[in-house]
């Protein structure tokens, strides 16, 4: 679909912005784009921008998709901006699948991703040396004599073009071009000549790039003059800091700092490209104007007055001398190194506890329990507690969003035992309905790496407290549950969508088959010890000597231990009892080693036993039972006549 502004939006997920630039939309976002838009529509525009400013597509191009995407008279524009200033507020990242690549025309390759600069939010003084640069000398210093420059003495309506050399001149003869009371700016690249128009089209050197910090309008209007000072100090500090190739820094004569950037690009392409680098390097400086993208862009002139305010000249050519030596730091995905000393000082919360004294919103957890012992009920009635805020196995909880990804059982099953739960609960359904999502999977499973990522887009902006996976096996693909490399690779799937979403993951795991109690409890989970290695929480249930009862072994990384205790269930819930941990149900073979004369003697009833049979009497495996039969048949002892063994 297209719009008057000249963006599509294709169904085969490209998209044009108004500078010819391409996008290559990730499936996910153009499979949305392809349907329509969903109610209401600010939510719509909301969400979208957040997953596109994430991916780094441009604004413009955002804008126009998404404004052709809802075209809706009553839905004005400046909502849609206000929605994409929001969304890079919150500072998205890519996908980890399907990424979508801006193409800039003619280019096939993409951009490197750049690690955003982290200020330190420190003050600097503003320095008064180079307060009384004339507008002609900063011209004279930042242009070559022979480059025209427009200067504009009222914004949009008187726009003069000169060369840098007459500017310098005719500033000589006297003030009467320097105060204005709006101002006055200047292009911040040469035009091709002095009958050029200050359009991007008609930029002679793309040689700088204007990165502006500012305080916003709203905030400014009712500032005193020293927190306007304070806050061009912070602007100041963090641009020094910045290692940006700056040719110049300047006050714009109110509560916003300039820098003249070092590009040196050798066409508009290039331009954009560098730009695009700074921009993403600048990304998380506080007040950054993010409009100020275009070659012909207007800046204050440094020298000249705003009603009586100097738009005064701080700095000359700070940081490298040009954009050959400034490296921008690449982003390889790790974090920083950082020193204890600032991991002192930083105000770190601990992590808001979901369940008291047992798990933290962020944190992973496995509950372990062998097949048909009801795990799917424990996490469903844990998944109620945090949304309803009701006591789980009489642990405080901490009420927030859950998500349930079902994968294994039918819709109508998993509502019915919600509702059979949260009735034996005491809860009524306007306690935790709209808390409590599900996510039914049943016949759409498949590996972890595949599935995923595809949730950790859907819960993006969704604040979810926890995300329950049940059962993990179902995520297993082509992974062996004994390699230890396979389960470490599902178990860092399960890390990211915590990391990711910031919700605690809560996944079941089923014990190995045979006899549980002469396992230590961390041992007793099916498959490799990387599930008893990796969760934060791990929650391992095994069978009481009581029916229907549960010892429940704890194992905490981020909490004092807590002692063994019995759960029972009772009218659809589990629910803490007095019975004793220490008596785990014993099943299996029996501890006493059968000797070839107590087989022999059970076989001498003449009606001859199958190997299955003599397992059974014996309490033994079918493996053991052949095993020991065949070799009194070796011995000559017994023989086998069709299925049926006799002495």
């Amino acid at each position: 679909m297209a719009d008057r502004r000249g963006a599509i939006a294709a169904p085969n997920g490209a998209g044009v912005g108004r500078s010819g630039g391409t996008v290559s939309f990730p499936p996910y976002i153009a499979k949305k784009l392809a349907e329509p838009p969903p109610s209401p529509r600010h939510d719509a525009w909301r969400d979208m921008a957040y997953s596109m400013v994430g991916e780094r597509i441009p604004d413009d191009v955002i804008f126009d998709t998404l404004r052709a995407w809802i075209p809706d008279r009553d839905k004005p524009g400046s909502e849609l901006r206000a929605a994409i200033k929001s969304a890079h507020h919150k500072n998205p990242q890519p996908s980890t699948t399907n990424v979508g690549v801006y193409r800039a025309p003619g280019r096939q390759t993409e951009q490197p991703k750049v690690k955003p600069f982290q200020s330190s939010g420190t003050r600097m003084a503003l320095p008064t040396n180079l307060a009384k640069t004339t507008p002609g000398e900063f011209l004279s210093q930042v242009f070559h004599p022979d480059d025209y420059v427009c200067v504009a003495f009222q914004l949009n309506q008187t726009d003069v073009v000169h060369t840098a050399r007459d500017w310098s001149l005719l500033y000589e003869q006297g003030p009467s071009l320097s105060s204005r009371p709006d101002g006055v700016w200047f292009t911040t690249n040469p035009l091709l000549d002095h009958e050029s128009q200050r359009k991007d089209t008609e930029v002679a050197d793309f040689r700088y790039c204007l990165v502006e910090l500012e305080v916003p309008k709203p905030e400014r209007a009712n500032m005193s003059a020293d927190l306007k000072r304070e806050a061009c100090e912070r602007f100041y500090a963090t641009l020094h800091e910045s290692g940006l190739p700056i040719a110049a820094i300047y006050l714009s004569g109110d509560a916003s700092v300039h820098a003249l950037v070092n590009i040196g690009a050798s066409g508009v392409e290039q331009w954009k490209e560098r730009v695009a680098l700074v921009y993403q390097y600048c990304g998380s400086m506080p007040g950054l104007d993010k409009g100020n993208k275009n070659p012909s862009r207007l800046s204050r002139l440094p020298g000249a007055f705003r009603d009586g305010a100097c738009q005064s000249l701080l700095s000359w050519n700070v940081g490298p001398a040009s954009w050959d030596e400034w490296q921008p730091p690449i982003d390889d995905g790790l974090p920083k190194i950082e020193t204890f000393g600032e991991m002192n000082r930083e105000a770190i919360a601990e992590p808001e506890q979901l369940i008291k004294n047992l798990l933290h919103k962020g944190s992973k957890m496995v509950i372990g329990g062998s097949s048909k012992m009801r795990k799917t009920w424990l996490v469903t009635d844990l998944g109620i507690s945090i949304a309803s805020g009701a006591p789980w196995l009489g642990f405080e909880a901490t009420q927030g969003k859950v998500l349930f990804a079902n994968l294994e059982i039918q819709k109508y099953f998993i509502r019915d035992r919600a509702q059979k739960i949260a009735t034996a609960k005491g809860l009524r359904l306007a306690d935790f309905e709209e808390n409590l999502h599900f996510l039914n999977l049943r016949g759409f499973c498949g590996d972890a790496a595949k599935i995923l990522p595809i949730i950790t887009e859907r819960v993006r902006t969704k604040e979810y407290a926890a995300i329950i996976l049940d059962p993990t096996y179902k995520l297993l693909g082509n992974r062996d549950e004994n390699k230890a490399g396979d389960i470490t690779g599902l178990l860092n799937e399960f890390e990211k969508l915590a990391v990711e979403s910031g919700a605690a993951t809560v996944c079941t795991a089923h014990f190995s088959k045979g006899n549980q109690s002469a396992r230590d409890a961390i041992d007793r989970i099916s498959g490799s010890g990387v599930f008893a290695r990796d969760p934060d929480t791990i929650f391992i249930t095994t069978a009481h000597q009581e029916p229907d009862a549960l010892v429940i072994d704890s194992i905490l990384r981020n909490f004092p231990p807590i002692n063994p205790f019995v759960v029972r269930w009772n009218n659809w819930l589990f629910e803490k009892c007095d019975l004793d941990p220490a008596k785990l149900k014993s099943i299996g073979r029996r501890p006493q080693e059968f000797s070839d004369a107590q087989i022999l003697e059970l076989l001498e009833s003449g009606q001859g036993l199958t190997t299955a049979e003599v397992a059974e009497k014996l309490n033994m495996s079918d493996d053991t039972a052949g095993r020991r039969l065949k070799k009194l048949a070796d011995a000559g002892l017994v023989q086998k006549t069709g299925k049926r063994w006799y002495p």
